[in-house]
Parts: structure tokens; C-alpha cells; sequence
């Protein structure tokens, strides 16, 4: 019995996007959220656990900071996409369709994903100029250059929204008239104007994005759109909605690739005007090799992407670093060394060591040990703290100072001579008779 209600946000604004969920959040059991300019719903998500997010396009912010692969919100699933892949497809078919030797992207905001697009694209013909020998140009209008949301410039041909026909049809045409001959549109309602300047041309094409676009490029008898670069959002929303059904449902941060079945292009007849050659060139052209790199306590963790074809690389699914995890050991100072406390990580075995104490030094006490008629004297010095000891100031024995006294024998014992130390006692008898 579930409904489906369609609530159109389309200014691509950041703040208004976030602020249509808000407006519904009560309504609805689940709310699918598509665009990276939903990214700032994590706070609501986190305010309204009982209902379940899907986001496309992007990851959650929370607090205005992206969360890692592994920073789940337990009510969102939240889905980038590898458009870079589908962009390159589009790249190499446009590279091995023009007839002018000029081929253009349009975008909408410089988000990630379109900024993927445009990257993805520019690659794809730049891999059919190396593997073709041709010389194709990628034309760029600067007064429409992009900027990202880190502020940097990435070129382009930006139309600056999703929803502006007028300013995508001025730009189709520019470009129409530097000599393009094929556009890849990934610019969302704003696209449709480049469309219209398509069918308006002669012998320009376009080439959809997202989405099988082959009926939007119906122009009377003939159509325009030779391919589409596809993103297959339909099908992520479809399973996850199934998971909400069966009760699997999970909270998670993905992105989906071409090995996902996310990316690709259209390929079909009827729904393309690719040549058979154009098809096969780009089925064989990224062999990507995935390497997952762990994070470490000091570096993050990420999935490097090469293609073994033309080496092309990307990196994706990144994860925040470990950091330390220090545990410490207090080693206290003793007479000759000095305190200090070790922190060392159980993780990797990095060390340091601070909070430094001064040795105590000796505390010697003094036993002073008279010299006996047998024993030299000495100072003997102890250390109180580690019993650490040392003697010095030694004297010589005294010897022994004997008083003899003579026994005279008698009728029934003999004499002696009987010789006895006056300082310890020491007592011999000599001098028998």
C-alpha cells in the first residue's frame, strides 16, 4: 500500500534542498534524495532515526563535514557513483564519431559528479587520440568555466544550474558555433537547451547522461542523441527500496562502479547510432585493476583504480586514518637516570616519549667503621634510595698492643707466658715450662 509522492527541488541550492527534506521529514518512512546538493541532510537524518534516507549522488555531511566509508549513519544508505567511467565512454564516443574533430561537455554545477563527468569525458577522447591516432579537441569556453566546491577552477562549459534552459541553449549554441559537432550533456534541466540548440543545427549530436535519453533526441523524422553515458541510480533506489520492504535494510556509504552494473553506455540498436566499431573500441577499452589500500594510523585508506589499457587511475571509497592508538608506560626516575613516560602504539609501534623527570641523584648516609688490631677503618657510604655504596677514608689497623703475663708453674701445672691485646682481648700463651 505504499505511496510515492514527487517533490521537485530543482535550484540545485544546497540550503533549499536540505530545506525541502525538512519540510516532509515527518511525512514519509523513507525519502530518496537525488543530487549531491542533499549531501547536509546527516544532521536531519541523525534528528528523525525512524526514517530511513537513501541519498544519490553523494555521501552525508554532518556538522558541513563529509563522513568516511565507514562513518555510517545507520538510517541512510548513500550512493557516489563512478561517473568518471560512463564520462569516458561518452569521451570515446564522441571521439570516434565527430566528423569536425570537435567535441564539448556540458555540465550543470561543478558538483563531484559533474566534475567526474567532465574529467571521465575529456579522458575518454584523449584515450582515442593516443590508441587512434587522431587529434580530437575537447572545446572549453572559458567565461563558462566551473568551479568546484573547493573553490578551484576546473574548466568546462558550466551552464551554473540545473534548471535553466535559456542559458543551456546560449551555451549549445556557442559551442555549435566554435565548430562542435557532438555535446555531452550532463546538465539535467538545464541540458534540454542544448537539445533544442542541437535540433535547431546541422549534423550535431548529442549524448544523454544518467538515463537512456534516445527519445528525448527525437527531432521529426531523424534523432539526435548517439549514445548515453549511464549512471544506473534506478537500480540502487530499487534494490534499496526492497531492502526497506524485506527488513534488510542498512545504513551505508558505497560507490558503485561498472563492476556494480552502475556505469556504462548504451550500446542497444535502435537506441543508439554508435557503429558497430564504435561499440566494440569502447567495450575494450578500461581493464580497471582495483587496490585496496588499508588506512594506517597516519594516512587514510582508499581503493586505487588503474586501467591496464591506457592508465587511466582513480581513487574512491576513501576512509579516514586510524590515528594512534597510544598506550603508556611510566618509567620512574632513579639516582642515575632520568623519569619519563612512554607512549607507544599498539597499532604500528610508533613511539615517544615526554613528561621527562630529573634523576634523584644518591642520597648517601655515612657509617663510619672503626679500625679493629686486625681490620683497616673505613667511611662506608649508602645510598638510602637504591643502596648503591661505596667506601673511602681508610685507616690502618692498629695491631695488637699484648700485656704479657707470666704463670710460674706449680706441683701440678706448668708454666706459661700468657699474652693478652689490652684493645680487642686477643689472648696466646708461649713460653711453656
Amino acid at each position: 500500500n505504499a505511496t510515492v509522492t514527487p517533490i521537485r527541488e530543482e535550484t540545485g541550492d544546497s540550503a533549499a534542498a536540505v530545506q525541502a527534506v525538512a519540510d516532509v521529514v515527518a511525512d514519509y518512512d523513507v525519502i530518496v534524495c537525488c543530487g549531491f546538493q542533499f549531501a547536509g541532510i546527516g544532521n536531519l537524518a541523525q534528528e528523525n532515526p525512524d526514517t530511513k534516507f537513501i541519498l544519490i549522488d553523494s555521501w552525508p555531511t554532518v556538522d558541513g563535514t563529509e563522513v568516511t566509508a565507514d562513518q555510517v549513519i545507520d538510517n541512510v544508505y548513500a550512493a557516489y557513483y563512478a561517473e568518471q567511467e560512463s564520462g569516458f565512454y561518452a569521451g570515446m564516443a564522441a571521439a570516434l564519431s565527430t566528423t569536425t574533430g570537435k567535441v564539448a561537455v556540458v555540465n550543470g554545477i561543478a558538483y563531484p559528479s559533474n566534475v567526474n563527468y567532465q574529467y571521465g569525458f575529456e579522458c575518454g577522447v584523449k584515450y582515442v587520440n593516443g590508441t587512434e591516432g587522431m587529434n580530437v579537441e575537447v572545446v572549453e569556453l572559458p567565461s563558462y568555466a566551473g568551479t568546484d566546491v573547493t573553490g578551484a577552477n576546473v574548466g568546462g562549459n558550466y551552464v551554473g544550474n540545473f534548471s535553466d534552459e535559456a542559458t543551456g541553449k546560449v551555451l549549445g549554441n556557442a559551442l555549435i558555433a566554435e565548430g562542435v559537432d557532438i555535446l555531452f550533456v550532463a546538465a539535467g534541466g538545464s541540458g534540454n537547451g542544448v537539445f533544442t540548440a542541437a535540433k535547431e543545427a546541422e549534423g550535431v549530436k548529442v549524448i544523454g547522461c544518467d538515463v537512456d535519453q534516445y527519445d528525448d533526441g527525437a527531432n521529426g523524422d531523424s534523432n539526435i542523441v548517439l549514445t548515453s553515458g549511464l549512471k544506473v541510480m534506478h537500480d540502487t533506489v530499487y534494490n534499496v527500496l526492497n531492502e526497506v520492504k524485506d527488513g534488510s535494510f542498512k545504513g551505508a556509504n558505497v560507490t558503485l562502479t561498472a563492476a556494480d552494473d552502475a556505469t556504462g553506455f548504451v550500446s542497444e540498436e535502435g537506441r543508439c547510432q554508435l557503429t558497430a566499431e564504435a561499440i566494440e573500441k569502447i567495450n575494450v577499452a578500461h581493464k580497471y585493476k582495483n587496490t585496496t589500500v588499508k588506512p594506517t594510523c597516519t594516512e587514510g585508506g582508499y581503493t586505487h583504480h588503474k586501467c591496464s589499457v591506457c592508465g587511466d587511475e582513480y581513487t574512491d571509497a576513501k576512509t579516514e586514518k586510524l590515528g594512534h592508538q597510544y598506550e603508556k608506560t611510566v618509567v620512574k626516575p632513579t639516582c642515575i637516570e632520568d623519569g619519563y613516560t612512554k607512549y607507544k602504539c599498539s597499532v604500528c609501534g610508533d613511539e615517544y616519549i615526554d613528561g621527562k623527570t630529573n634523576k634523584l641523584g644518591h642520597q648517601y648516609e655515612e657509617t663510619v667503621v672503626k679500625p679493629t688490631c686486625t681490620k683497616e677503618g673505613y667511611t662506608e657510604h649508602k645510598c638510602s634510595v637504591c643502596g648503591d655504596t661505596y667506601k673511602d677514608t681508610e685507616t690502618e689497623k692498629l695491631g695488637h698492643k699484648y700485656e704479657e703475663t707470666i704463670v710460674k708453674p706449680t706441683c701440678t701445672e706448668g708454666g706459661y707466658t700468657e699474652h693478652k691485646c689490652s684493645v680487642c682481648g686477643d689472648t696466646y700463651k708461649d713460653t711453656e715450662t
